[in-house]
């Protein structure tokens, strides 16, 4: 069976789970560590916590969410055609530097600094990607979706340090995946 074959049911939910589960562990992780603000802290600071168990479930969740990426990410080149497949390889490596965002914490700040900003530009450029081949195929909830999400991030740009902004847009971005996540399974666009 080739990868052209596989049902989209797993990428998927892939993105289903990485635009659910993966927040409410965040929020998990901030309620724990009790010192946390909006705003002031930036979501990297729960990796260095000094709650242990914070820490962990931080850095775990940027692991665990960097697999679900990428098998999303595989879902778009599998499923998906020129755009599609440009935004899937650019979420495949993103999701390698979020992985990757888990293995380096902020205590290690410079090689942190590099893989977070890695993980956003290729995101973004997924996001971006995606936003107009989701236009082009007619697939309009999912390009409005993210056009209003895109707009949120940009507005937010003058009201928020880059921790506010940082957050916001792992907000954005959660709901995005989910999004994605039964486009994936519902559209008819994609190729089956």
């Amino acid at each position: 069976m080739s990868l052209r074959e596989l049902s989209p049911v797993p990428f998927s939910m892939a993105g289903i789970f990485l635009g659910t589960l993966l927040p409410m562990a965040l929020v998990v992780a901030i309620f724990m560590d009790g010192s946390w603000t909006f705003n002031e802290n930036s979501l990297s600071d729960l990796g260095v916590s000094d709650n242990p168990t914070v820490a962990n479930i931080f850095n775990s969740v940027c692991m665990f969410g960097g697999v679900l990426m990428a098998i999303v990410g595989l879902g778009k080149v599998n499923l998906g055609k020129d755009l599609d497949r440009t935004s899937g390889i650019c979420l495949v490596i993103g999701a390698v530097f979020l992985f990757l965002v888990g293995v380096f914490p902020k205590d290690q700040l410079a090689i942190h600094i590099c893989v977070a900003m890695v993980f956003f530009s290729m995101t973004t450029a997924a996001v971006l990607t995606s936003m107009v081949s989701d236009y082009r195929n007619k697939r309009r909830l999912s390009a409005t979706i993210s056009s209003i999400l895109l707009v949120i991030s940009l507005a937010a740009i003058p009201g928020f340090s880059y921790k506010g902004l940082e957050v916001i847009g792992f907000v954005c971005m959660y709901i995005w995946f989910l999004v994605q996540g039964f486009s994936l399974t519902f559209s008819n666009h994609y190729e089956q």
